[in-house]
C-alpha cells in the first residue's frame, strides 16, 4: 500500500472516529439535560441513578439490567454495575416524582384543542414467575386472560398528529395490599395532569370510559371529553329508554366522509363512513350529552358520546368529535 493511500485511510478513519465521538458527546449531553430536569429536587445519588438508567436504556435499546450495565461501559466488573443498578431500583420509588415532572413539563405545551388520550391498559408478563404482586389481567390484543400488571397512561396530541407528548404512566397490581381500585387509579391520573394544565384540551378515552362515575367526574370537573359507548348501554332518547342495538338503527347518519387508514406493513386503505348526532341522556347521568353514531369502521356502528357544545346538524362540528377520538387511536400507537 502506498504511503499516500495509507495516509488517506488513516485520515478518514480519524474523521469517522471524531464524528462518532461528537455524536456520542451530544447524545450524552441531551440525556444529562433531560435526566436533570425530571430528577429535579432529588438527592445526588438518585439523580445519578436516573441518568445512568436513561442513558443505558437508550444506548442499549433494551431494558434488561445486564444490557444497560454493558452500555454504561464502566471500568469495573459487569456484575458490580448490575448489582448497583438493582440495589438502586429497590431503594428508590420514582414513579410519582417522574410523573409529577412530566405533567409539569406538559403544562406549557397543551392547547385548548389538543387531545388528551387516557389509556387504561395492561402489561402481559407470560414468563414471569417471581415478580411481586403479579395479578390477573385481560390481554386485549390476544383476547384472553393473562398474568401481569394494570397500566394507566396519558399522551397528549394534536389532531394533525404533528405532536405527541407523553405526560403520565403508572403501573399497579390488584394484588397489592395498597390497591384502591381501577377507577381510583384513573381518577389519580386525571387529577395529576389537571393540577398542571387545568381544563385545557379534550379528554379522550376508549370504552373503559363508559362508566357513570368516570363520565360524571369529567362533567363535575368541567372537562371536555369524548368516549365510546359499550353495546350494553341503555340510552334515554326522546323521553324513552332504548338499547344500543335499536338506537343505532333509528339515528339518521346524513353526513359522509372518507378516511385513509394506515396499517403497518399494508397499503393505505380508504374507508367511507357515514355519521350523525343526536342529543341524549345516559341512564344515571342527569346532564344532556351528544351521541355520535359512525358507520363504516366495522360490522356494528361506533357510538361516541361527548359534552362538547356543537350543532348536531353541522357536519364539521360532528366530525371534530370523531377526529378527537381517532387521534386517541393515534396515541395508542405510541405505546
Amino acid at each position: 500500500m502506498s504511503p499516500y493511500l495509507r495516509s488517506l485511510i488513516q485520515t478518514r478513519l480519524q474523521d469517522d472516529m471524531d464524528s462518532q465521538s461528537l455524536l456520542s458527546n451530544r447524545f450524552s449531553a441531551q440525556v444529562k439535560k433531560f435526566s436533570g430536569i425530571i430528577s429535579k429536587g432529588l438527592s445526588k445519588p438518585c439523580c445519578n441513578f436516573i441518568h445512568e438508567m436513561i442513558y443505558g436504556i437508550q444506548r442499549a435499546k433494551d431494558v434488561k439490567l445486564s444490557e444497560i450495565s454493558r452500555a454504561l461501559c464502566e471500568n469495573i466488573a459487569l456484575i458490580k454495575t448490575e448489582n448497583r443498578l438493582s440495589r438502586n431500583l429497590m431503594t428508590y420509588d420514582l414513579n410519582e416524582h417522574i410523573n409529577e415532572q412530566l405533567c409539569r413539563l406538559s403544562s406549557g405545551k397543551v392547547h385548548k384543542d389538543d387531545v388528551i388520550s387516557i389509556d387504561p391498559g395492561d402489561i402481559n408478563k407470560p414468563y414471569a414467575k417471581e415478580m411481586e404482586y403479579l395479578c390477573g389481567i385481560w390481554d386485549g390484543s390476544q383476547q384472553m386472560k393473562a398474568t401481569g400488571y394494570h397500566l394507566c397512561q396519558i399522551v397528549i396530541a394534536n389532531c394533525e398528529h404533528t405532536k405527541v407528548l407523553p405526560a403520565y404512566s403508572h403501573l399497579w397490581s390488584s394484588e397489592d395490599p395498597a390497591y384502591v381500585g381501577k377507577k381510583q387509579e384513573i381518577f389519580k391520573a386525571i387529577d395529576a395532569l389537571t393540577k398542571h394544565i387545568g381544563n385545557k384540551g379534550v379528554w379522550a378515552i376508549d370504552r373503559e370510559g363508559d362508566d357513570n362515575e368516570i363520565i360524571q367526574k369529567f362533567i363535575d370537573d368541567e372537562k371536555t371529553f369524548v368516549t365510546r359507548l359499550k353495546y350494553n348501554r341503555l340510552i334515554l332518547y326522546k323521553k324513552s329508554f332504548i338499547n344500543m342495538q335499536n338506537f343505532v338503527k333509528v339515528i339518521p347518519t346524513p353526513h359522509k366522509a372518507k378516511i385513509i387508514r394506515y396499517d403497518e406493513g399494508q397499503k393505505p386503505k380508504e374507508i367511507a363512513i357515514e355519521f350523525g348526532a343526536e342529543k341524549i341522556h345516559l341512564n344515571g347521568i342527569k346532564e344532556s350529552l351528544t351521541a355520535l353514531v359512525v358507520k363504516g369502521f366495522g360490522e356494528n356502528p361506533m357510538v361516541l358520546i361527548t359534552n362538547q357544545k356543537l350543532s348536531i346538524f353541522d357536519a364539521n362540528q360532528c366530525y371534530q368529535v370523531l377526529d378527537n377520538y381517532l387521534t386517541r387511536w393515534k396515541c395508542d400507537e405510541t405505546y
